[in-house]
């Protein structure tokens, strides 16, 4: 993740680290079978936990590297 991080700063990048291990994140409650306010509307209707803010993020950005570890 570091080496990922590192290349992008250093090719000039603007970058946002953001761990989803330190969200604070609640489970996804299946609204109306799942086809919800999340679909139509692509925002919960029990407020931002922090998934709608993680989900702006990502549609407003040029480009996302998902980095993952391998065990």
């Amino acid at each position: 993740m570091n080496a990922v991080y590192e290349g992008l700063v250093d090719a000039g990048s603007l970058v946002e680290l953001i761990r989803i291990s330190d969200e604070k994140l609640s489970s996804c409650v299946m609204c109306d079978e799942g086809w919800g306010d999340c679909l139509k509307l692509h925002t919960c209707r029990f407020g931002d936990d922090g998934f709608t803010t993680l989900q702006n993020k990502i549609a407003e950005a040029n480009a996302v590297a998902i980095v993952t570890p391998v065990y």
